[in-house]
């Protein structure tokens, strides 16, 4: 489900409780938060609209269908079905309560 040619999923290293990895759908990279922080007007709000292990379907504000968001941990006890969300296109990265998470997006198709 990568979005990009440098947006591919990438196993933990040395495992999900321990990752040390700054690739996109893992930990986040101060770079890409400060270019986030720089591009207010590329958040869009979104809803969760399911949670399938690393995967969460969001419908975005606009999209014309869902998106697919990978991330590293699981989030099933962060969001439920029907959260609002905000998703950063550019920097992929949601924001979930105050917290930005680093994801891989990609169109549902």
């Amino acid at each position: 489900m990568p979005s990009g040619p440098c947006d591919v999923v990438t196993p933990c290293r040395p495992d999900p409780r321990h990752c040390t990895s700054l690739l996109p759908g893992h930990n986040l990279h101060t770079v890409r938060s400060t270019l986030a922080g720089q591009a207010p007007r590329q958040w869009q709000t979104s809803t969760v609209e399911e949670i399938n292990g690393l995967v969460l379907t969001l419908l975005v504000a606009g999209d014309p269908g869902p998106v697919l968001a990978w991330h590293h941990r699981p989030l099933e006890r962060q969001l439920a079905p029907g959260d609002q969300v905000r998703l950063h296109h550019s920097q992929g990265l949601i924001e979930v309560g105050r917290s930005w998470l680093s994801v891989i997006r990609s169109s549902a198709e």
